[in-house]
């Protein structure tokens, strides 16, 4: 099911940047290797990592990669470590964004709604704001997998 969803997917070097366990991108690599064969995948991802850390230690090495498909999460860790500053964390989004976007990445950000509102709304306007494609994952998705796999789908139509 999952490589039919993303038929026609043109994407070929997918960078993964993030502040948590991001293994559920393996199955979101899975699809799209069977959707393109030439496809590689790189997870930078670390846990607990602050959003301006993200940016720090992940943002230059996943342009060096030279992705057409880039996921970024960033905020949690914030959150989680009582560290969130909502203006920060929008500004670390909007560089690595706005990066990734100049470099030629489709973008797609998560974020959960009803976990952390606040840092949901602002990932959903910084991704809009630079064209990217913000995933909305329900609070009790352990794997957020299907409905990246869902959205990255619609975004193909």
């Amino acid at each position: 099911m999952s490589a039919s969803m993303l038929a026609g997917a043109r994407w070929k070097r997918l960078v993964i940047l993030g502040d948590s366990d991001m293994s559920w991108t393996d199955r979101i690599s899975a699809a799209l290797a069977a959707a393109q064969p030439e496809f590689e995948a790189f997870n930078l991802a670390r846990r607990n990592l602050l959003a301006a850390e993200v940016r720090i230690t992940q943002l230059t090495p996943a342009l060096e990669l030279k992705p057409d498909l880039a996921i970024v999460v960033a905020g949690g860790s914030d959150i989680a470590r009582g560290e969130f500053n909502p203006a920060l964390v929008r500004s670390e989004l909007s560089v690595m964004i706005s990066a990734l976007r100049a470099a030629g990445a489709d973008v797609l950000t998560l974020a959960w709604p009803e976990r952390h509102p606040e840092l949901a709304m602002l990932t959903a306007e910084v991704t809009k704001k630079f064209g990217g494609i913000c995933c909305a994952s329900s609070s009790d998705a352990a794997d957020p997998a299907a409905e990246v796999l869902r959205a990255l789908a619609a975004f193909l139509r």
